[in-house]
Order: C-alpha cells, then sequence, then structure tokens
C-alpha cells in the first residue's frame, strides 16, 4: 500500500511547476513533526517567484542556508549517489543537464526518478537510436527541461519527437547537432504541446531568416522569456521580425551571438515594444560599430537591463565613450566589450571605468 508520502510525492511530480502540491505537503509535514523541512520548502517556494533583483530573496536566503547547514546531509543522504550533488530547487533535488544516450534515459530505473520531481536531461540522439521507443515512453513528460544533441538521427522521428505531446512540461528547450534544419524549428514553432515553453535555445545551425520568422509568427510562444540563437545566420531582417513580433510579450532575455548582426539592428532594438521587457541582451561576434553602440545607449526600452554583452564586435572610442554617457543604461551589472577597439582609447576606457567601474569588461 502507497504511504501518504509516497501519495504526496506523486501529486507533486504530477505538475511539477506548480506550487500548490509542494506548499500542501509542506503542510503534512509540519503536521508530522518535520517542520524544518516544510519551512524550507516553502522557504525556497516563495524565493523563487522573487525577481531577481526583489531584495526580499536575500532574508529567504539567509534562512535557507541556515535550515541546509544543519539538515543537508541527512536530506542527501535519502538519494541516490549519483544526485546527491545537485542543489535543490522549490524544495527538492533538481537533476541538472545529466548527459546520456536515449537508451540510458529509457533504461533508468522508475525509483530513481521518482527521487525528483522536476529533470533536466542532456540526450544525444544518434542515427542507430530508436525515436518510437522515446515517444512510447511515459517518463519523457517528467522532463521540464531538455536538451538535445542530434548526431545523425532520423529526421523524421526528430519531427515527431520535437511534437510530442509528452513534452508538454519542458520549459526549456536547446537543440544542437545535425540534422537541425528549419522544418525542425517549424514543427517546434507549431507544436502545442510546447506552449509552456519560457526557455529556447537553437546552437549552429542555419535556421535564417526564414527561421527567425517562424518564431516570431508562432502562436505558442507567448509564455517564452528567453531566446538564445547561437550562429543561426538570422541577419538583419531575422532581428527585425523578432523585434516587430506581437507574439513573443514576456522576453527578458535576448541573445543573438555570430548571427551577422550590423548597426541596423541595434536601431530595430531600441524601437522595440516586443522588447521592452529585456534585463540581458547578447550581441557578441556580430558588425556593430560605433553607429549600433550609440542607438543602444539611446534606447529607452532597455532600461532595464543588467546584462549586456558586445563582444568582438567593431566598437571604437565613440561607441564606447556613447555607452558611458547614456541615460538609460541605470541598472548594468555587466557590461562585455572585450574584442573591441574601444580599449585602445584611454579616454573612452577611462569614460567607462569611471561609469561603470567593475562591471564593464574591455
Amino acid at each position: 500500500m502507497e504511504s501518504d508520502e509516497a501519495q504526496f510525492m506523486r501529486t507533486i511530480r504530477g505538475s511539477p511547476h506548480d506550487d500548490t502540491p509542494r506548499l500542501v505537503f509542506a503542510d503534512w509535514l509540519e503536521e508530522n513533526g518535520r517542520a524544518e523541512r516544510a519551512e524550507y520548502i516553502r522557504l525556497q517556494c516563495v524565493r523563487e517567484s522573487f525577481d531577481e533583483s526583489d531584495p526580499r530573496r536575500r532574508t529567504f536566503l539567509v534562512r535557507e542556508r541556515q535550515i541546509w547547514r544543519v539538515h543537508a546531509a541527512d536530506w542527501r543522504s535519502e538519494l541516490p549517489p549519483s544526485l546527491k550533488r545537485f542543489p535543490f530547487r522549490r524544495g527538492f533535488v533538481r537533476p541538472a543537464d545529466l548527459e546520456m544516450s536515449a537508451e540510458q534515459f529509457l533504461n533508468l530505473a522508475d525509483d530513481y526518478l521518482d527521487c525528483a520531481p522536476q529533470w533536466t536531461a542532456r540526450l544525444t540522439l544518434r542515427e542507430r537510436d530508436s525515436i518510437p521507443d522515446l515517444l512510447r515512453a511515459e517518463r519523457l513528460e517528467r522532463l521540464t527541461g531538455l536538451s538535445l544533441h542530434v548526431d545523425g538521427a532520423d529526421t523524421g522521428g526528430l519531427r515527431e519527437l520535437l511534437a510530442s505531446p509528452g513534452l508538454a512540461n519542458l520549459h526549456e528547450l536547446r537543440i544542437e547537432g545535425h540534422p537541425i534544419a528549419f522544418e525542425h524549428l517549424r514543427v517546434i514553432t507549431r507544436s502545442p504541446a510546447l506552449a509552456d515553453l519560457r526557455r529556447l535555445g537553437v546552437f549552429c545551425n542555419q535556421i535564417q531568416l526564414d527561421g527567425a520568422e517562424a518564431i516570431a509568427a508562432s502562436p505558442y510562444f507567448a509564455k517564452l522569456e528567453s531566446l538564445d540563437l547561437n550562429g543561426c545566420g538570422i541577419g538583419d531582417e531575422g532581428l527585425r521580425a523578432l523585434a516587430s513580433s506581437p507574439n513573443l510579450p514576456s522576453m527578458r532575455e535576448l541573445n543573438l551571438p555570430n548571427n551577422g548582426l550590423h548597426n541596423n539592428s541595434a536601431a530595430a532594438i531600441i524601437a522595440s515594444r516586443t522588447f521592452k521587457r529585456l534585463v540581458g541582451l547578447g550581441l557578441f561576434g556580430n558588425h556593430l560599430g560605433d553607429a549600433g553602440a550609440r542607438s543602444l545607449s539611446l534606447g529607452r526600452n532597455l532600461e532595464r537591463l543588467t546584462h549586456l554583452d558586445l563582444g568582438l564586435n567593431r566598437i571604437g572610442p565613440d561607441g564606447g565613450r556613447a555607452l558611458a554617457n547614456s541615460p538609460f543604461l541605470l541598472g548594468l551589472r555587466q557590461l562585455y566589450l572585450g574584442g573591441n577597439r574601444v580599449s585602445d582609447d584611454p579616454h573612452a576606457l577611462s569614460a567607462l571605468r569611471t561609469r561603470f567601474g567593475e562591471r564593464v569588461t574591455v
């Protein structure tokens, strides 16, 4: 017969993103003499709901650490050895980025999977792997984060996997390797099962303008908070498609390294209503010059930015001074300008250091 605690855990696993079952379990723990375990779950759930800049996070974190120092050994002793190294999130261990093949994932013991309500896995799919076996596996629903490395997998099976209802609990999806093409991205952008996605990353695949337009046109990305397109060749037109999309209202982090972007893209970013909530912007390895830096410095919609990466562009002293004199980049905690000519001019460098101190790297 299933114990009360096992029943609570089954309910929590069934709704991995919902705090309510966790908090109900915390009440039960407190009623059964485990008050500090209950408090720890509540503290982590509440802290997770705060914005990173919220000063209340610090207060909760101090109390969490006090409880953790006393009970960490006991709570970790209940876990399989390979899971003990992972941190607790929202009250329970959160395995992240476990690298395995499709076969290894399918062969994980059920009681091993049951130890954690949320899993983030790095799966490698090779030509010999049977994707239909994955599609039939109920354990796909256990994944809240998936990093997918494709190494010659069957393209038809890959399309089916990316559209699978079994991935409905995913909040994070990262895809890299080959063959990943525009047709696979189009499947993702048209999949109702991925309507809860918060983070999407595509790495070193030339999805180009068509891919950017498919993302911009998706009716299922209203909750997407972070978009990372690394070396995808979207160009200035692709950036403009994203910047003008009405379907990305939750965007907070935009990372577009190595995409062939020029100064026009910077102008499109600061004119965008879609990007008015950005706290992180990464434009590493593009072709922005002084004009692009000046545009970014005048972006009223970038006043929430805390992280800005402009490394390995073509920004010179004029662009550096423009950033240093920006009336809007008031919240920056990190500005990266490595690989630009701005470091050749002592006056521009001094202006940046005066404005940003150790927060700027050149």
